[in-house]
């Protein structure tokens, strides 16, 4: 459970941190490959938010 926990500070400091197009693709790889590696539904769900959050900042 503290590993999840972990994950979901992680994200949103990552999400947070994305100020252009590229790091924006950078942190979608990111996101995919750690969705692959952790099933859980919090982890998911946090990072559907930030990534769409981003995608609706970077969608010009």
């Amino acid at each position: 459970m503290s590993i999840n926990l972990l994950l979901l500070y992680e994200i949103k400091d990552r999400a947070s941190k994305v100020r252009t197009k590229t790091a924006f693709r950078e942190f979608e790889r990111w996101v995919k490959n750690l969705l692959q590696t952790y099933h859980d539904a919090a982890v998911e769900q946090v990072a559907k938010i930030c990534l769409f959050s981003l995608r609706e900042r970077f969608s010009y």
